[in-house]
């Protein structure tokens, strides 16, 4: 039994003896290989920048120049509504027709009366004339002529006070018309033929389509950027509008402390009332950083990103490093950044990937130059 033993201990000092034979074997191969060549990146100076453009859009909505809301000035029945909902109407078309029968029997009444009062004037004329034709030849007393006189003046005032009446009753009849103050659309319908109403009661609602206009708030330092008169561009959907400045409110928003602008849209046609538009302007953001491509920016810690960065390690050596730093704003292809870059620093653009961070690197022969 101690022979087989022995057999197997001489066999497995065999194999141990062969393998570190090939491990040193394989040690000096590898130590006579000549030193790797750091690898080639491609660099380029950290452009630092004291300000950065942005556009800023702030909402807004397209709403009529003019609106109103249609009513009767006077109580009564309403006979007739003659537009619906979306009817496009002209400035003083009419909208709508109250019963005026007892107005027409009123007025109807003070021109007859009117007519008698006529009648009567005419006598008293003829009466003041020939009294004044006795007084002259002395057939009659002074007295007689004065009451002459009198009635007449008395007539004719009465006759005034009915043409007064007439006057206002044709004007309760114009306004029991009811017509378009401006050229527009119609909005909502409240009532129909039938109705019993009052003074002010909502008819339709009007608004005016030919010139919309939107209101879009701003804080106040932008506004008072803004001259009235200048054009101003919108976006709405895949659309560009072009709008002009025509008032500045003078008043914050209590909501949304901002400004209101009011723009008149040029645009054909026009886009629905209540459309949600969106201002655009270019605005010069004041703060100390640098613009690197977007194509260098690698996810980072804490909502910050990774720059791959060179340094210089002396006797023309580099060494591939990074900079922590805090997107401010982006483009299609470039990104303002703010961080702590070392002296002398160079931007890796291209084949950072290839380069564990603190691997020497060399730079292309552009770029050292």
């Amino acid at each position: 039994m101690a022979r087989p033993l022995t057999l197997v201990i001489m066999a497995l000092s065999a194999v141990v003896l062969a393998a570190g034979t090939y491990w040193l074997h394989a040690r000096a191969a590898v130590d006579a290989l000549p030193p790797t060549e750091p690898l080639a990146v491609r660099t380029a100076p950290l452009v630092a920048a004291d300000h950065f453009q942005r556009t800023a859009r702030y909402a807004g909505r397209i709403e009529a120049a003019r609106m109103t809301t249609l009513a009767f000035e006077q109580p009564g029945l309403v006979t007739e509504v003659v537009v619906e909902e979306g009817d496009e109407v002209r400035t003083g078309a009419v909208i709508a027709r109250q019963d005026v029968r007892i107005r027409e029997a009123e007025r109807d009444r003070l021109e007859a009366e009117q007519a008698a009062l006529a009648a009567r004037i005419a006598l008293a004329e003829r009466t003041e004339q020939r009294q004044s034709a006795l007084e002259t030849r002395g057939f009659s007393a002074t007295q007689a002529l004065d009451e002459a006189r009198f009635a007449r003046a008395s007539l004719e005032a009465e006759a005034a006070a009915v043409a007064a009446e007439i006057a206002r009753l044709d004007v309760e009849l114009d306004k029991a018309i009811l017509r378009a103050p401006f050229a527009g659309a119609i909005g909502a319908r409240s009532l129909d033929d039938g109705a019993t109403v009052t003074a002010g009661t909502p008819v339709v609602e009007l608004f005016e389509t030919g010139r919309p206009e939107a209101r879009v708030g701003v804080p106040p330092e932008v506004a008072a950027g803004l001259a009235v008169g200048a054009v101003i561009k919108l976006e709405h959907a895949d659309r560009t509008l072009e709008a002009r400045l025509v008032g500045k409110r003078a008043d914050l928003d209590g909501r949304t402390r901002t400004v209101q602008l009011r723009l008149a849209v040029d645009a054909d046609p026009p886009p629905p009332l209540g459309t949600l538009v969106a201002l655009a302007l270019e605005e010069r953001v004041a703060l100390h950083g640098f613009r690197v491509p977007v194509t260098v920016l690698q996810a980072g810690a804490k909502g910050l990103f990774n720059v791959p960065i060179v340094l210089p390690q002396g006797d023309g050596d580099w060494r591939r490093g990074y900079v922590a730093v805090e997107v401010l704003h982006t483009t299609a292809e470039t990104a303002f950044v703010q961080g702590s870059v070392p002296a002398g620093a160079l931007l890796v653009v291209a084949g950072a990937h290839r380069v564990a961070n603190g691997a020497p690197v060399r730079l292309l022969d552009d770029d050292a130059s």
